[in-house]
C-alpha cells in the first residue's frame, strides 16, 4: 500500500508517510522526527528535521510546508497539534478503519472516530462496554465526556470518550484507554489535541 492521507506540518516542512508508518521525536530536538515504515519483516527508518528535508524513497516524502514551529497532524478533514509522550503511528491490520492512533506508555493509546452523524451518537450506555463501568460524564463547553473504569489483565484500566460537534449534524469523538496510573496523561492529551483541532490547511 502506497501513502495515507495523514500528514505532519511544521516547521517550513510536510510529511507524508507511506502504510504501515510511525512517527516519532526527538524530545531534546524539537524540529526532528524520526519516521519508520513497516515494510513485511523489516523496520525502514528515515530522520527529518530542519537541516534535513530530503525524502525517503518508500517511507516518507518531504515537501515545503507551514513555518509554524511545532508540529501539526494532519487528516483530510481536520489537524492538531502533536501532544508530547505520544508516537503516532497505524495498526499495521489494513481492515482496521482507525485513521491513526497516538501510543502512548503501557499500550495507553488514543485514536478518533467518526465523524458520525450527531443523531446517532452514543449516550452513556452506550459508550459502557462489557465489564465497564461508568465512572464520570460531564460537559466542557460543547464537548461530552464519558470515563469508564475496568479491568484488563488483573489491573484497573481506564477508558474515555470525548464528543463534540464539527459541522453541521457531524460530530468526531476522541477517544483513549489507557492502564489507570496514566489516566491524567491521555486526558490531558485529549484535551490539548480538542483545544488545538481546527479543518486541515491546504
Amino acid at each position: 500500500m502506497g501513502h495515507v492521507f495523514v500528514r505532519l506540518s511544521g516547521f517550513g516542512m510536510r510529511l507524508l508517510p507511506y502504510w504501515p508508518y510511525e512517527f516519532e521525536r526527538d524530545g531534546e530536538t524539537p524540529d526532528r522526527v524520526r519516521v519508520t515504515h513497516w515494510a513485511d519483516a523489516s523496520r525502514l527508518t528515515a530522520t527529518v528535521d530542519s537541516q534535513h528535508r530530503e525524502s525517503a524513497e518508500g517511507i516518507v516524502d518531504v515537501s515545503p510546508g507551514p513555518e509554524h514551529q511545532y508540529w501539526r497532524a494532519e487528516t483530510g478533514i481536520y489537524g492538531f497539534t502533536w501532544p508530547d509522550g505520544f508516537v503516532i503511528g497505524v495498526s499495521v491490520d489494513a481492515n482496521d478503519p482507525t485513521p491513526f492512533y497516538l501510543f502512548g506508555p503501557d499500550e495507553a493509546r488514543i485514536y478518533p472516530q467518526g465523524p458520525f452523524p450527531t443523531e446517532k451518537m452514543l449516550d452513556a450506555a452506550g459508550w459502557t462496554g462489557p465489564g465497564q463501568k461508568l465512572a464520570a460524564q460531564y460537559h466542557l463547553d460543547d464537548i461530552e465526556v464519558f470515563e469508564l473504569d475496568f479491568e484488563y489483565a488483573d489491573s484497573p484500566w481506564w477508558q474515555t470518550h470525548w464528543a463534540f460537534p464539527v459541522g453541521a449534524g457531524q460530530s468526531l469523538v476522541i477517544s483513549g484507554q489507557c492502564p489507570a496510573a496514566h489516566h491524567d496523561l491521555v486526558r490531558n492529551a485529549i484535551r490539548h489535541i480538542v483545544e488545538t483541532l481546527s479543518d486541515t490547511q491546504p
